[in-house]
Parts: structure tokens; C-alpha cells; sequence
């Protein structure tokens, strides 16, 4: 008898991809992977999407439709609606290779969520070369996650969401995508998972392909609501990141402190903010520096472990 296999959730999100819903749709249907289903959420799309989706209801795909609430929440109710075992992620105008989930579900036998590198198409379906958004090609393959969280952490988000899969059991333990976040909810989710310990495998197989057109949310035009978002994500995850991701970024593993109390912790906590390239991150570590000044042992530690005199400081605040 043959052994069963996991059941995999194929979970597309689409907003007024009328002119790509279809291709994305029989991507999926073509899938070698004997055991699949396909859930479609719209999110409150104005033009033929959700008509064109439910076209394929007959071959077994479940359309959802919803308020338009942004990407987070119509990811989540599929995440919601989903039976699997393994979930893999998908924009509406993107594409998945026939052999995807055979090879996703193979890789997540031994980590908890799976990303790879994207082949880059244009709104006909033409390959572009890779330099068109380069982005998504800094990933290496790294199996520690310490490492991997340095490079998200230093260089941004450059992992296709629609090439991740993930264990039904790492959405079991993050929850879902922030809801209050339309630009990088998913770069908060990578983060998430690793500061919950989760293993997050990225290898170079070109499982997907990624559309780009004028709508696409990565566009530059939205690059003031990323770094707003930015802001918030690093507000929130300082209670999160393990003392030893914050050794690693800082010193490479190599801290040889007095242990990691409360007040060491506070204070490396505000170097790695100041190591950010993006000012709306390091404006964290500002503010968190000018709250230690007002606490003797974390003022002392700044200035005879770190080197840092109120002087110092005091022109760091006045450089920004």
C-alpha cells in the first residue's frame, strides 16, 4: 500500500489581477503533487478577478471573497480556511512550476518554512534578467539561522513571498501576517519566525515566477510606507531577538560580557538599532540610548565597555 503524503494548500491572494488570475490558477492545477487543493481570496478586487476564479470551481478550487482589508488579512483567512499540511504561498499574478510542491514538500521535511530564488517575468510572461529586481538574489544558502537573521536583518526582506511553504505547525505557532502592515508584513514574518526559533530554509531552485508590473506593491513608489512600516516591525521585535542574534550581528558570536543581563541587554539591544541602515530603525536606537543615559549602570557600561562617553553620545545625537 502506498504510503499517504502530506496534503498541501496551494493559498493565493488576489486584488484586480483580472489578467493574470487564470495563468496562476493552472499553474497550480498542473502541479505533479498528487495531493493538492487551492484556495483563491480575493481581497475585495474591482475588476473581473473574482468572476474569472471561479471559473475553476469546477475542477475543485475554493474562491473566497472579502472586504478589501489589504494582502495581511486576505492571507490570513486562507491560512484560516486551509486543510494542509503544508501551505505554499502565492500572489495572484505569479506562478508556480509544475514540480513546486514536490519540491517544497520535500524541503520542509527539514525546516519549518522554505523560500527560493524567483525566475523574474514581465506583465506578457517575458523572462527578465535577473538585475531587474535584484533583491531577491542576495539570499546564500545559510542553514544557521543566527547568520540568517544578520543578513535579514542588515539587507531587508529579499525573499519572495511566493515562494514560500510552510509547515501547517509554523502558522500554528506565529499565528498570521500583521494585520496593520500593507508593504512588509511578510519581512515581519520572516523575522517572527526566526526570533521564535523556527527553521527557514532558502535554497537558489527557481520554483516560481515573479511578475513584475506597475501595481506591484514592492514598487518604489511605496517607499515611504516601507519605511514607516520598518519603524513599527523594529519597535515591536526587541522583546523578541534572542540574545544570541543580537551577539551575532554585533560581534560576529564573539560578546565576552559579563553575561546578558537586564542592563547589558538593553544596551547592546540599542547598538543593534544604530547598526540599521535604515534611519527610521535607528532613530529606535536614539531614543532607546537617551533612556540608558538616565540609568547609571547602563551610562557606565556605554562609556567603559563600549567606549561611549556622554560626550560621544551627545554627538551622535547632534549627527543624527
Amino acid at each position: 500500500m502506498q504510503a499517504s503524503v502530506p496534503l498541501v494548500s496551494a493559498l493565493v491572494t488576489t486584488f484586480n489581477h483580472e489578467g493574470f488570475i487564470d495563468s496562476a490558477i493552472t499553474s497550480l492545477l498542473a502541479q505533479t503533487y498528487p495531493a493538492m487543493e487551492i484556495i483563491v481570496v480575493d481581497d475585495g478586487s474591482q475588476d473581473r478577478t473574482v468572476e474569472r476564479a471561479c471559473d475553476y470551481r469546477s475542477r475543485g478550487v475554493r474562491v473566497l471573497q472579502g472586504p478589501r482589508q489589504g494582502p495581511s488579512q486576505a492571507m490570513n483567512m486562507a491560512m484560516a480556511e486551509a486543510t494542509g499540511d503544508i501551505f505554499l504561498l502565492q500572489s495572484g499574478d505569479d506562478l508556480s512550476s509544475p514540480v513546486r510542491a514536490e519540491a517544497q514538500v520535500r524541503a520542509l521535511a527539514k525546516a519549518d518554512l522554505h523560500a527560493t530564488f524567483p525566475t523574474l517575468i514581465d506583465g506578457e510572461g517575458g523572462v527578465l534578467a535577473d538585475s531587474a529586481f535584484p533583491v531577491f538574489f542576495r539570499a546564500h544558502s545559510v542553514t544557521d539561522m543566527g547568520m540568517l537573521f544578520k543578513s535579514l536583518y542588515e539587507d531587508g526582506n529579499f525573499l519572495c513571498a511566493s515562494s514560500v511553504g510552510l509547515r501547517r505547525s509554523a502558522w500554528e505557532r506565529l499565528g498570521g501576517f500583521h494585520p496593520g502592515l500593507l508593504q512588509l508584513q511578510d519581512y515581519d514574518y520572516w523575522l517572527r519566525a526566526l526570533t521564535s526559533g523556527l527553521v527557514l530554509a532558502i535554497d537558489p531552485d527557481r520554483l516560481v515566477s515573479y511578475r513584475l508590473h506597475d501595481k506591484n506593491l514592492s514598487r518604489s513608489a511605496n517607499n515611504v510606507r516601507m519605511h514607516r512600516e520598518m519603524g513599527a516591525i523594529f519597535r515591536a521585535f526587541g522583546t523578541r531577538v534572542p540574545d544570541s542574534f543580537i551577539n551575532v550581528i554585533l560581534y560576529d558570536g564573539s560578546f565576552d560580557g559579563v553575561g546578558w543581563q537586564d542592563d547589558n541587554r538593553d544596551v547592546l539591544l540599542a547598538l543593534l538599532y544604530l547598526r540599521h541602515p535604515i534611519e527610521s530603525v535607528r532613530q529606535i536606537g536614539i531614543e532607546a540610548l537617551i533612556s540608558l543615559l538616565g540609568h547609571a549602570p547602563s551610562a557606565a557600561m556605554l562609556e567603559h565597555r563600549f567606549g561611549l562617553s556622554f560626550r560621544a553620545l551627545f554627538d551622535l545625537f547632534l549627527r543624527g
